[in-house]
């Protein structure tokens, strides 16, 4: 691609690019990039702005727990209706996208009184692609809703149009190791969040009480082994660009492979569902994960802490969907099973907003949606003997 009517720094070396996130995720994925080495990271609203040359892109992708997709804007102007838009996108060398027999598909984000029907804007750009490729090449290119060649992100804000290519194709959050999920599952990237939310340091053996289809654990466990989440994809959407280096992808996806290290604590799944614990296996192995995180059916209120020397316990209990059962009753079980059996442990639970206590106060907790479900991710210190006499210690 050359930088002709596009938004490119100087000789390519210095790509500006925006990572997509949840909302209050931005300061950790802001934390990963910097811990990457990106430069001019920049907090946006559920996005992070970062510079980096096209390596870079390669290595945020691989590499990015928490983010969901990673945008390059490529152009950028202003249009105040629909015939303005297309008369700007037709003066864009698509042609440089768009390779000989590539398809693409366009998403669209649309806020301005000046486009008051979205999907219109976003035809719009399709025709204008359409038509100057036509006129550029003889060739009409093909639109695909599903797995595309290149994926077009449009955003408008009032007058403000924004182009950007999608380098991720599919979103990040499809990591690829999941081929089986309960009911309601816990998005990877959400997950991938919680685990840093926690402060975990690796230090600590894991349990997952709730485990399901075990996107909680393998989460954690890709963290502490530095297992690149991305590295179990069938691909990215960059690998269609017409200036994909694969010398160059292969060479940072083995790097970032080197550096994956032996498992210094125990992880354990348990939950009372055959079925959930069969799933979990599937992702295990499609995660090479089998040998490293430990499973075993049992019911959280009538088992014993895998360790006495305290752990952390991480848990996305039913509710919602899940639930079977009174919603009251069951949640401050749990507070009761802690505080009689897990002194010494720290817990992280993924709870519901309309559940008021589980009969333990929290010491930290935050603001989550969980799909369409606000939540609270609540951390609790599970003190050994009272909390009066550990302080007065």
């Amino acid at each position: 691609m050359k930088k002709s009517g596009w938004l490119y720094g100087a000789d390519r070396k210095d790509l500006v690019f925006v990572a997509k996130t949840f909302k209050g995720y931005e300061d950790l994925l802001s934390r990963e990039l910097l811990e990457l080495g990106a430069r001019d990271v920049k907090t946006l609203n559920r996005a992070v702005s970062f510079s980096g040359d096209k390596g870079f892109l390669y290595k945020a992708c691989l590499s990015l727990s928490t983010a969901l997709k990673i945008l390059m804007p490529i152009a950028r102007f202003s249009a105040h209706d629909t015939d303005q838009l297309y008369a700007c996108a037709t003066r864009l060398p698509w042609n440089e996208v768009l390779g000989d027999g590539q398809s693409f598909a366009i998403q669209f984000t649309v806020h301005s009184e000046h486009f008051p029907h979205s999907q219109f804007a976003a035809l719009k750009l399709k025709d204008a692609l359409v038509d100057q490729m036509r006129k550029k090449t003889g060739k009409r290119p093909n639109v695909e809703r599903y797995r595309p060649d290149v994926q077009i992100d449009l955003m408008i804000s009032d007058s403000e149009v924004h182009i950007s290519l999608d380098a991720s194709g599919d979103p990040l959050f499809k990591r690829g190791y999941r081929k089986e999920t309960g009911r309601a599952p816990l998005n990877e990237v959400l997950a991938a969040g919680l685990i840093k939310r926690s402060g975990w340091d690796g230090r600590k053996d894991l349990l997952d009480p709730f485990c399901g289809s075990g996107t909680l654990l393998i989460e954690a466990c890709l963290q502490h082994m530095q297992i690149p989440p991305g590295i179990f994809r069938d691909g990215f959407g960059f690998q269609n660009w017409p200036d994909y280096d694969e010398d160059l992808y292969t060479q940072i996806r083995n790097s970032r492979l080197d550096r994956v290290r032996d498992p210094q604590v125990s992880f354990l799944g348990m939950d009372k569902d055959v079925n959930a614990l069969r799933k979990m296996h599937k992702n295990l192995e499609e995660a090479e994960l089998l040998e490293v995180i430990r499973v075993e059916q049992g019911d959280f209120f009538h088992s014993e802490p895998p360790t006495g020397s305290g752990g952390l316990l991480l848990a996305n209990p039913p509710y919602g969907r899940k639930m079977t059962v009174d919603a009251g009753s069951f949640f401050s079980s749990i507070g009761d099973r802690l505080k009689k059996n897990y002194s010494g442990w720290n817990a992280w639970i993924l709870l519901p907003e309309e559940i008021g206590s589980i009969g333990l106060r929290p010491s930290k907790k935050f603001s989550v949606l969980n799909g369409d479900i606000a939540c609270k991710w609540s951390g609790f210190e599970l003190f050994q003997g009272s909390k009066k006499k550990r302080h007065a210690e």
